[in-house]
């Protein structure tokens, strides 16, 4: 067994000792008893499924294609990990640093990434269905082509992170951060963002039809012609709710109509009601 589990003179299991999967158990029992020390180990399809991980140095593991499903990973450190196309399943990030990480493709399926550092993580392709994400750092990560289904993402640090063209219809940003975010082409129709921050956020291109954006701030985005308002056409917003610029809030104030005290609905075409001038810029 502790041939299969070759380790250094500092207890640290070799870089270049590849743990196959029909070694995975035993790497399991050997952390119950060993330095937890993982750093650039590579555990390349390795059977980690209900791994007690918590607090473990995975800095620069290959853990690409491992199946980690229902793993507890929290407070430990995969800053630089590779995790391509890795299984995470209902798995416990709760506190974990994966700051440069590689999960391109993973399975993050009813994940808890609450209070994670995911910051310039690569999450291109990967499938957050269900996955717990409030607090969650992902400070400049890419998330193209990411599924988000019903992740939960209040209060989760987006700035700088790049959603270009991804699908967020009907998701829940309520005080999300997505300052300086890239959004072109997203797609953001009934989504709610009440409180979320999206100044200087690129949206070009976006359809925001339908959002919520009551007390959003979006004071310095960037948006597209703001003479065609179909991306905004039944969107809810308030007085506490920021524009980019006086021309859309104006054109937005034409457009809409007061549903309830303070809040008002953009609607397709002059307004018969429209909102008060004051509430324009």
């Amino acid at each position: 067994m502790a041939d299969a589990i070759a380790r250094d003179a500092a207890g640290r299991v070799s870089p270049t000792q590849a743990v196959p999967e029909a070694v995975g158990l035993a790497l399991q029992r050997s952390l119950h008893d060993s330095p937890r020390d993982l750093s650039d180990a590579e555990l390349v399809d390795a059977d980690l499924v209900n791994a007690d991980l918590r607090g473990a140095d995975l800095r620069g593991t290959d853990l690409t294609g491992t199946d980690l499903t229902g793993a507890d990973l929290t407070g430990a450190d995969l800053t630089e990990a590779r995790i391509k196309d890795a299984g995470l399943v209902g798995a416990d990030l709760t506190g974990t640093r994966l700051v440069g990480a590689d999960l391109r493709g993973a399975v993050l399926v009813h994940t808890v990434l609450t209070e994670a550092d995911l910051t310039s993580a690569d999450l291109r392709g990967s499938h957050l269905i269900g996955a717990v994400l409030t607090g969650t750092r992902l400070v400049g990560a890419d998330l193209r082509s990411t599924d988000l289904t019903g992740a939960h993402l209040t209060g989760t640090i987006l700035r700088e992170a790049i959603l270009r063209d991804t699908d967020l219809r009907g998701e829940v940003f309520t005080d999300a951060d997505l300052k300086d975010a890239d959004l072109r082409g997203a797609h953001l129709i009934g989504t709610d963002l009440r409180s979320a921050i999206l100044a200087g956020a690129d949206l070009r291109g976006t359809d925001l039809s339908g959002a919520d954006l009551r007390g959003t701030d979006l004071a310095g985005a960037k948006v597209s012609n703001v003479r065609s308002m179909t991306p905004w056409i039944g969107l809810v917003w308030n007085k506490e709710t920021k524009w980019p610029t006086k021309a859309l809030a104006g054109e937005v104030a034409s457009r809409s109509y007061e549903v309830s005290p303070g809040v008002f609905h953009v609607q397709d075409g002059s307004a018969s009601d429209r909102a008060d001038s004051s509430l324009r810029t």
